[in-house]
């Protein structure tokens, strides 16, 4: 009998999102319990990472774009659409620390 394992992570802050977390944490389980029934619930609290996890969890689409940054920088974002319809815009791709360069913190 398969062993059943709910992943439910939150995102890693200016490293992996929840979704790249659950995605290792299931790597590793399946490594040691290949037979194992794995689910994912990426957890996202609202800031960086709920544009991707809201577009995931409705089969919308994730669109990237280019923005300027918080310190006039050209930087990634993207915003998701659902049922043709924009449902976050993020100012920047991640947290504001993230988008700002280190010299400027």
């Amino acid at each position: 009998m398969a062993l059943n394992i709910l992943i439910a992570p939150s995102g890693f802050k200016e490293s992996l999102d929840a979704k790249e977390v659950a995605d290792c944490i299931a790597t590793g389980i399946l490594k040691v319990l290949p037979d194992a029934c794995i689910r994912k619930a990426p957890l996202v609290d609202g800031g960086e990472g709920f544009t991707k996890a809201l577009v995931a969890a409705n089969n919308g689409t994730l669109h990237s774009l280019k923005v300027t940054g918080p310190v006039g920088e050209a930087i990634d974002s993207h915003f998701g659409l659902l049922g043709g319809k924009i449902t976050k815009r993020l100012s920047w791709n991640g947290s504001s620390s993230r988008a700002t360069p280190c010299s400027f913190r």
